[in-house]
């Protein structure tokens, strides 16, 4: 279950709180007056749940070829179920870099989320090199505050009428 940001197994709900305990074994209480506000995820309400890994590859490179490549990989992997099979989608193409999300189907009663991450990432790395692939590093968006309100000021000086 997901409550408040925190990821764990209900273990008792009071008049006052709900108990959890996290998967890295710690216990938060959360008061459930704040329950009542929130969204609760039931992360293992179902046997299987997709997991989505990013990654970015030369958009010279053959889509269908990549996409094998990637899905011989991950299905190597113990904890990826072989039903619903992994798959590899586009999830954009710009600056000559396709970005590619891989696709696989675990089980969110014996896995979490970052372990199968770990596992996938692991695997999808020497794939590609070994075929001569390189992946492209994720591209990163800095900003810096200071900046964003010095373009905010300007662009709201253009939009103000001339002689005011």
């Amino acid at each position: 279950m997901q409550l408040s940001g925190y990821v764990g197994e209900v273990l008792s709900i009071s008049a006052r709180t709900t108990v959890l305990r996290t998967r890295d074994g710690s216990r938060v209480h959360i008061r459930n007056l704040d329950v009542l506000d929130i969204e609760i995820v039931v992360l293992t309400a179902f046997i299987a749940r997709r997991l989505s890994v990013p990654l970015s590859v030369d958009q010279r490179w053959d889509i269908g070829a990549v996409s094998e490549l990637l899905v011989a990989a991950v299905g190597s992997v113990p904890m990826v179920l072989p039903e619903p099979p992994p798959r590899v989608i586009v999830s954009s193409l710009s600056g000559g870099v396709l970005e590619l999300l891989v696709q696989v189907w675990f089980e969110p009663q014996t896995y979490s989320d970052a372990e199968v991450t770990d596992a996938v990432a692991r695997s999808l790395q020497p794939a590609p090199r070994r075929e001569g692939i390189e992946l492209v590093p994720p591209r990163l968006r800095v900003q810096n505050a200071e900046a964003l309100d010095h373009a905010a000021a300007l662009q709201s000086e253009s939009a103000r009428p001339e002689g005011s």
